[in-house]
């Protein structure tokens, strides 16, 4: 069982990264929300509940509204920091 103070102790790197390895990470970001989206229509197509289908409804409209968000970032060469603390949230 790992040690909550260091649950992942052998998976940190001890060398910073590029910026441009920290534009790639915020890249895939971007495509999971897009495919989250897609992930949250197809539940809400497919729900029986109103609930349900009014929450991944809702779900997918936020995933789709971070893509865009974070698809112009990138266009716009935003700083890695900056998208990171823009997307905290998000990205936690």
């Amino acid at each position: 069982m790992p040690e909550f103070s260091t649950p992942f102790p052998g998976h940190v790197s001890e060398h910073c990264l590029s910026e441009e390895a920290l534009y790639d990470a915020v890249e895939c970001r971007k495509y999971a929300q897009e495919e989250a989206q897609h992930i949250y229509v197809s539940i809400a197509e497919r729900s029986t509940n109103s609930k349900s289908r009014r929450l991944f409804s809702d779900l997918a409209d936020q995933a789709e509204s971070d893509y865009h968000r974070l698809e112009k970032m990138l266009q716009e060469r935003h700083s890695p920091q900056d998208i990171f603390s823009r997307f905290s949230v998000i990205m936690a």
